[in-house]
Parts: structure tokens; C-alpha cells; sequence
């Protein structure tokens, strides 16, 4: 099995790490495409169902300027009936009320399904993250699909605690955040509204003030958020980098390194996030709200392969930053941690165990006499 912590390679860990983090990454293309190609298999099956269901549902609409052969009687010229494709119709209450039972199975048979593919995906997310960093730090060049999928089976179990650590580090935060500790101290203490109005703020001065404390309510379970997401992926980048295997005790070291070189280890991945947000939420998401307008406007077919396209776009870019952050979160890793010293090689001296070495050098042959 290769060495994964013996790397020649410089660590470039500058403001423009993840610039050189997006273009290695980019340069994989076989991985990206795999890994994008998961997620995209893992949505078919909730958007399978709710075309069907609404398949089924609309197959007897009629345009109203249509009407079938079999109304119009003899003689009359009659229109053929819509088909889906050419069916544009928005959830209105008449529709919703008109197909209740039936939008409400769907919805069940949805989140049912939904749950499951969350769980799959999970799993996928720290598959995923052994194939990239095996890729990453091993010196070796070609086959990378194949060394992909056996970092990804050697990494799954630890980097799986690691999750668990994470989800429980998501539950410890959001119970400060959104219970007893915040109301105590910030609403109670802070702001002087009695445990009774805890939950309505009806003795708070002005409705914006209600409204600035839910922002930074949000606001802070959001960066803990993203700071223990921070935290996972610099914990597996450790334990893959050092061969190691306590989840926890890799968690506790990363903590202590994160909280030593703060600015080296969040800058490259809040740059490779705000990257994240401007493609993904702002160009995409505008992009595809003009469709969405335009879909009202002038309904057709090739709007709605627009919309598709723009989402998988959306999906292939989160899959080329997914990788990015692991090969940042490698090269500070490599600068910050403390690694094993390197192994002599045992062929380049002579010497009985516990002895004395004499190194070989050159293409000087050694002898030992026995």
C-alpha cells in the first residue's frame, strides 16, 4: 500500500491556495465527473416520482381552445388533445384542492424516499472524501479512478466517525444556540424579557429588534455550522495524512491546530465557500429565475432542459469544490502538522541490528559476511 504522507510536492498555502486548489482539481476531470455523476443518480429517483405523479394526473387536461373528436360531434373540425409535453400549469388552490389525495400520497412517498437517498448520500459524501484524499497524497501518477475507489474503501469507517463526531457537534451547537443557553443569557440576561415571553418577545421595544435577534441567531448557528464542517474536513485530512485511526483523538489535535493558525487553515476554504455561493446561489440561481419568468411568459420544452442544464451545472461545481477543499485543507495540513520522520531506506546501509550504520554510497556494492 503507498505511502500517503511522503509527498515531494510544494505547499503553496497563499491567499491564492484555492485558485491552485480549483485548477488541480479541475485537471482530474475522471474523478469530478464520478463523483458528480453520484449525486446526479441519487436525484433521478425523487424527480422519477413526481413525474409520474403528475404525469398520470394531467393526461387528460385539455388545452380549452382544444376540444377532443369525440365532443365535437360530426362534422365538426376537432383538435388533437395536448400532450405532456406541450401541458404548462401552475399549482394553483383549484388544482391543489381538485388533487389533494393525490399530491398528498406524493408527498409521503417523497420524503419516505427522500430520507433514504439523504442517508445514501451521506454515506457517498465520506466515501467521496477517502477517494479524494488518496488522490491527493499519494505520490504515484495514473489508474487515479482505481486509487479513487480504494481510498475511498480504506478511509470509509474512520472518516464515518468522524461524521458522527460532526453530527453530534451540529446537536451540541444548535441546543445552545436555539434553547436554554440563549434564552438565558441573551434574552433573559441581556435583553430582560421574562422566561414566560421567551418564546413570543412581546416585552422586546420594537418589532426590529425581534427581527436583528433572529438574524444573529441564525447567523451564529450558521458559522458554528460551517466551522465544524470546516473542522470534519481538516480531521479526515489529518487522519488520512498521518495513517491515523482515533477519530476522536484526531478531532481534539485538529481543533488545537485550527485554533493556532486560524487565518492558514479557514482562508482557503471561506475563499473556495464564497466561490461556492457566488456560481451556485448568484449566477445560477438568477439565471435560472429568468427562466422561470420566461417559462410563464412563453412556456416550451427547451426553458425547462435550460433550467435542468443550469442545475446540473450547479451540482458539477460543488462537486469540483468538494475536491478543492480536500487538496487545500492537504497542502496546509502539510505545512502545520507534525508528521512521522521519515523512514531510512534499509538498502542504502549496512550494519548488524543495534549497531552501527554505514551508509552506502554511490553504486557501491555491499557485502555481509555471515
Amino acid at each position: 500500500m503507498a505511502e500517503t504522507y511522503l509527498t515531494d510536492e510544494p505547499v503553496p498555502t497563499g491567499p491564492l491556495l484555492f485558485l491552485r486548489s480549483i485548477r488541480k482539481v479541475l485537471g482530474r476531470a475522471p474523478l469530478w465527473l464520478l463523483t458528480w455523476a453520484m449525486l446526479v443518480l441519487l436525484a433521478l429517483p425523487i424527480g422519477a416520482i413526481w413525474y409520474a405523479g403528475f404525469s398520470s394526473t394531467v393526461a387528460d387536461r385539455y388545452h380549452p381552445d382544444r376540444v377532443p373528436a369525440e365532443v365535437a360531434g360530426p362534422g365538426a373540425e376537432a383538435e388533437a388533445p395536448f400532450l405532456w409535453d406541450d401541458i404548462v400549469f401552475s399549482l394553483t388552490a383549484s388544482f391543489r384542492n381538485d388533487h389533494e389525495q393525490k399530491l398528498a400520497d406524493l408527498n409521503r412517498t417523497a420524503e419516505v424516499l427522500g430520507a433514504v437517498l439523504a442517508l445514501v448520500a451521506i454515506l457517498v459524501g465520506v466515501f467521496v472524501a477517502g477517494g479524494w484524499l488518496q488522490v491527493i497524497l499519494e505520490r504515484t501518477h495514473g489508474r487515479s479512478v482505481q486509487r479513487f475507489f480504494l481510498g475511498g474503501a480504506r478511509y470509509f469507517w474512520r472518516f464515518l466517525r468522524v461524521f458522527v463526531l460532526m453530527v453530534a457537534l451540529w446537536a451540541a451547537w444548535g441546543w445552545l444556540v436555539y434553547e436554554d443557553v440563549w434564552n438565558r443569557y441573551v434574552l433573559g440576561a441581556m435583553q430582560g424579557v421574562p422566561e414566560k415571553d421567551w418564546k413570543e418577545l412581546e416585552t422586546l421595544g420594537s418589532e426590529l429588534t425581534v427581527r436583528m435577534l433572529g438574524w444573529l441567531q441564525d447567523g451564529t448557528h450558521a458559522l458554528g455550522f460551517l466551522l465544524i464542517l470546516a473542522w470534519g474536513t481538516f480531521t479526515r485530512t489529518r487522519l488520512a495524512l498521518l495513517d491515523g485511526h482515533s477519530a476522536l483523538k484526531g478531532g481534539l489535535l485538529t481543533f488545537f491546530q485550527m485554533l493556532g493558525h486560524p487565518i492558514k487553515t479557514l482562508r482557503p476554504l471561506v475563499l473556495l465557500f464564497l466561490t461556492e455561493l457566488l456560481v451556485v446561489t448568484v449566477i445560477c440561481g438568477l439565471f435560472t429565475r429568468w427562466l422561470e419568468d420566461g417559462l410563464q411568459a412563453r412556456p416550451s420544452l427547451g426553458l425547462v432542459a435550460a433550467m435542468l442544464l443550469v442545475g446540473l451545472f450547479a451540482l458539477m461545481w460543488r462537486a469540483i469544490l468538494r475536491g478543492a477543499r480536500y487538496h487545500a485543507a492537504v497542502k496546509v495540513s502539510q505545512e502545520i502538522v507534525r508528521r512521522p520522520p521519515k523512514q531510512p531506506d534499509p538498502w542504502k546501509a549496512i550494519g548488524g541490528p543495534g549497531g552501527p550504520q554505514y551508509p552506502v554510497e554511490g553504486d557501491e556494492e555491499a557485502y555481509v559476511a555471515l
